[in-house]
């Protein structure tokens, strides 16, 4: 097959030459038999791709859920609420008043 492409008045036109170059590449290697998933270029794209994501995730953290801290406050305040430290009870007395109202 003859790889030699004329462009005729698009040769000034470099991003399309670019293109259908970069095109004719992959086309030469497919007939030659590379596979495309052994290629070098494949772990490249690999970290582009991710670095790609951690871009987002830090460009998308505006959106992200936000913590209410008054309302967590709130929570474990009344999940550490004692009784008897509101009244002021040692907390040896602690258990001999439990006892005593049984």
């Amino acid at each position: 097959m003859d790889w030699d492409l004329k462009y005729g008045e698009l040769a000034n036109d470099k991003e399309y030459v670019n293109k259908c170059e970069d095109l004719k590449e992959n086309l030469m290697d497919l007939q030659k038999g590379v596979d495309p998933t052994t290629h070098p270029i494949k772990d490249e794209l690999l970290r582009v791709k991710a670095a790609m994501l951690k871009w987002k995730e830090v460009k998308d953290r505006v959106k992200r859920p936000t913590v209410d801290l008054q309302a967590v406050k709130r929570f474990i305040r009344s999940g550490l609420y004692d009784p008897f430290r509101a009244i002021g009870n040692p907390a040896h007395l602690k258990i001999i008043e439990v006892m005593e109202e049984d």
